[in-house]
């Protein structure tokens, strides 16, 4: 955990004080930014803790240029319930994917610009794809968090690898490998470096 750069924490808060893109509405009159929404769920519980997540973060560490479709949230201690009223009063369509692990919630009707996020358990945290899309900022303090402690430098080196911390049979198990072979494949696809024994296991472990 660190203090988030000022140069970040400048890009962030910008960012989060743009208007959530029209797609995201589906009453006359609904108006909110992305910080609005946080903020609304952040007040709904003392305890509640929201951090914003992923690709967002990742690039805003490695120099890139960011938008609200990198958007991705995550939050603890807020109950299905609330987090529906909050939406609805702030007149935002939601829909639910209730099916994963994690609860997952999608903001707007196009995906390219919807607000997304998901509940963590505290208990279990957040699961770790890899060390750079792993990095999260916590709206409270505006800190960085960086899990893996690997994060920010294989942010800014555009390298894509499997947590050096964990056991890569349990990473790739059960319903995550398809998920997990195509992010792979999609961050070299983009230019990410891959390490070569990260890219034969999971080719190998998909084929079992």
């Amino acid at each position: 955990r660190r203090r988030l750069h000022w140069r970040y924490r400048d890009k962030l808060n910008a960012l989060l004080d743009a208007p959530i893109p029209e797609s995201c509405r589906y009453r006359p009159g609904a108006c909110a930014t992305f910080r609005a929404v946080l903020d609304r769920i952040l007040a709904s519980d003392d305890a509640a803790q929201v951090y914003v997540a992923g690709g967002v973060v990742r690039d805003l560490v490695a120099g890139r240029d960011v938008s609200g479709a990198d958007i991705d949230i995550k939050f603890t201690r807020v109950s299905r319930q609330r987090l529906r009223a909050i939406f609805d009063d702030m007149r935002l369509a939601m829909r639910v994917d209730e099916q994963k692990r994690y609860m997952y919630f999608f903001v707007g009707c196009d995906p390219r610009v919807q607000l997304e996020g998901s509940a963590m358990d505290p208990a279990r945290g957040m699961p770790v794809e890899s060390p750079a899309n792993a990095l999260m900022v916590d709206l409270r303090t505006m800190d960085l968090l960086d899990p893996t402690g690997r994060g920010v430098e294989d942010a800014k080196a555009g390298v894509w690898r499997i947590p050096p911390d964990m056991d890569p049979e349990e990473w790739f198990a059960g319903e995550s490998a398809p998920r997990l072979l195509w992010r792979m494949i999609k961050f070299r696809l983009r230019g990410f470096t891959v390490p070569r024994d990260d890219v034969v296991f999971t080719y190998r472990a998909f084929v079992r």
